[in-house]
């Protein structure tokens, strides 16, 4: 995962990595790659939600034990890293919009993963979301729900090396998938990309003023 924009950097990734996979937060709390379809799916989602309903959700039900300010305006500015770099390719320059994807030993995509954080995205959102589905771009959303689910991905085919042909499709397609459905929130919302822009501080102040 090569990035060259200044928004989120391989550093960037490592330092989020290693906190989520810390004792700093419960084991339900998000990887990167879930936590990058989630992200996804608020960006491109019919209604925009504010970072203090959707950060709590990345920590997981047992919350985040940070060791001061520090570190929680550190790691809150990455998520919002991230988060603005999403919006700026899809806005800027969608071709580039690169998911974070890992892969297995093998060098299959685990799209799954970050299609399960997309799905959580949607489940913020469920009724907003219906109007997608009812839309033109309602394929494109229904394909990333696939790749989601297992049991979905399995009614192509009981071979399961079919299934992984299939799965690592869909995946390899997720820039164009995302930004047709970015397209619809475009129609949806009515405004610029750079209103949705979040600082860092300004995210953690409203975290600490929401457990006040």
């Amino acid at each position: 995962m090569d990035k060259s924009d200044p928004f989120f950097t391989d550093d960037d990734f490592d330092l989020l990595e290693d906190f989520l996979l810390s004792d700093k937060v419960g084991d339900d709390a998000m990887t990167v790659s879930v936590l990058d379809g989630f992200l996804t799916g608020i960006v491109v989602g019919p209604e925009m939600i504010m970072p203090s309903e959707w950060m709590p959700v990345i920590w997981g039900e047992r919350g985040e034990s940070f060791s001061g300010p520090d570190e929680a305006e550190e790691i809150c500015g990455l998520v919002i890293a991230r988060y603005n770099q999403i919006i700026f390719e899809l806005a800027e320059k969608p071709e580039s919009f690169e998911p974070i994807i890992m892969s297995d030993h093998t060098g299959d995509l685990l799209g799954e993963i970050w299609a399960e954080g997309f799905v959580t995205a949607i489940e913020m959102r469920p009724e907003a979301w219906k109007s997608i589905f009812e839309s033109d771009h309602g394929a494109a959303v229904s394909l990333i729900m696939a790749l989601a689910s297992p049991d979905t991905l399995s009614e192509f085919s009981h071979d399961p090396d079919e299934v992984s042909v299939v799965a690592n499709a869909i995946t390899e397609e997720l820039p164009i998938t995302v930004s047709a459905i970015d397209a619809y929130r475009k129609q949806r919302r009515g405004f610029d990309a750079d209103v949705q822009l979040w600082r860092s501080k300004d995210v953690n102040q409203a975290r600490l003023e929401t457990r006040d």
